[in-house]
């Protein structure tokens, strides 16, 4: 799957993504981190956005895959979906690692 993403080819990964869920295959949460990365350096915040949702339905969110959603919507400047991103990352206890907070800072100073 990282392969197949970084060669642009991020339909083709996402169908190995369903056939492992098809064979009843776990997938953890570099799997999904994967996804969320790949499609936000794309600049399709909305299927990071996606795969991020399936993997909080799965149980498994985490800090790194929240700042890479994170830097996703700073690239393209909806603020309002990075804060309640922020704000749904302490509301699931999850606490913002100092590369959260940098890329936080790092973007904010790009808007002024």
């Amino acid at each position: 799957m990282e392969v197949l993403g970084h060669c642009g080819s991020l339909e083709e990964a996402e169908t190995v993504f369903v056939e492992t869920i098809r064979k009843n295959w776990v997938s953890d949460e570099p799997v999904y981190g994967l996804l969320v990365d790949l499609w936000g350096k794309t600049g399709n915040v909305r299927k990071a956005w996606e795969w991020y949702q399936a993997m909080l339905h799965a149980g498994i969110p985490n800090v790194p895959t929240c700042s890479s959603l994170l830097s996703a919507f700073l690239r393209v400047h909806p603020l309002s979906e990075a804060y309640n991103l922020l704000q749904g990352m302490l509301t699931l206890g999850l606490r913002p690692s100092l590369q959260t907070y940098i890329l936080l800072l790092s973007n904010l100073r790009c808007l002024y």
